[in-house]
């Protein structure tokens, strides 16, 4: 018979791994994205292109933060479901 605690864990550490593949890959795209947008130039001009390659960075800055903060809580969440589903 099915243990229904261990599958519920199973699936968890499931849906978490594949949460924590897709932080991976977002964050290597944009740390390519970062690495290869080395413009260091200030908005200060009325430029609209000045002004879309600062927040082109800007963006990738919050997209490479945004995935560390998702593979951090995936693999948490990953680590616990499976250690509890292998005490279940």
């Amino acid at each position: 018979m099915i243990d229904y605690k261990k599958a519920y864990y199973y699936i968890i550490c499931l849906i978490a791994f594949f949460v924590l593949l897709w932080g991976t890959i977002d964050l290597g795209s944009a740390g390519v994205s970062y690495i290869s947008n080395k413009h260091y130039n200030v908005p200060d001009e009325k430029d609209s292109r000045v002004l879309d390659e600062y927040y082109q960075r800007k963006m990738v800055k919050e997209r490479f933060g945004d995935s560390l903060i998702r593979i951090l809580i995936a693999g948490g969440i990953f680590v616990y479901s499976r250690k509890k589903a292998e005490k279940a």
